[in-house]
């Protein structure tokens, strides 16, 4: 007596690959565009975290700190009293074509600066930060120096 044996044939399994295979070109772009965009907030965010770590200590410490930014180097520098500039932490945007773009703060040591007094106020005047993700855009942060507050554009 002969068992009938189920499974699967060939074209069965080709119609399936083919179908997923076109879902997965459809999604491609999608799931691309939102990586970039997951990769681009995620720098933002550190940006952001950092820049009000040194408002912080500035306020608690009573010492100006601030943030150095080498727009070429594609790196800041975070720095703790403003005329011996001892640097705390330094940061390196990630390898992923991220960069910094239009920074409207002043001219300092080499790059643009940006310092916070002790009740937290900017040093200097208001300013704008652009982070800019090659493919993407770009994200601009808007300081303003009285309150200290953050728009992110």
């Amino acid at each position: 007596m002969l068992t009938k044996i189920s499974g699967f044939t060939l074209i069965e399994v080709m119609i399936v690959i083919a179908i997923i295979s076109i879902l997965a070109s459809i999604s491609y772009p999608k799931i691309n565009n939102y990586l970039n965009y997951f990769t681009l907030t995620t720098e933002l965010n550190q940006l952001i975290s950092d820049l009000q770590w040194a408002r912080q200590q500035s306020i608690v410490s009573k010492i100006k700190h601030g943030i150095i930014f080498y727009p070429i180097e594609s790196k800041y520098q975070i720095v703790k009293d403003k005329i011996n500039c001892k640097v705390i932490k330094e940061v390196s945007l990630s390898e992923d074509k991220i960069r910094f773009g239009d920074i409207t703060f002043p001219s300092y040591k080499g790059g643009k600066a940006i310092f916070f007094k002790i009740l937290g106020n900017l040093d200097n005047h208001n300013g704008s930060i652009e982070l800019i993700k090659a493919g993407y855009g770009s994200k601009k942060i808007v300081y303003s120096s009285n309150a200290g507050v953050i728009n992110i554009n």
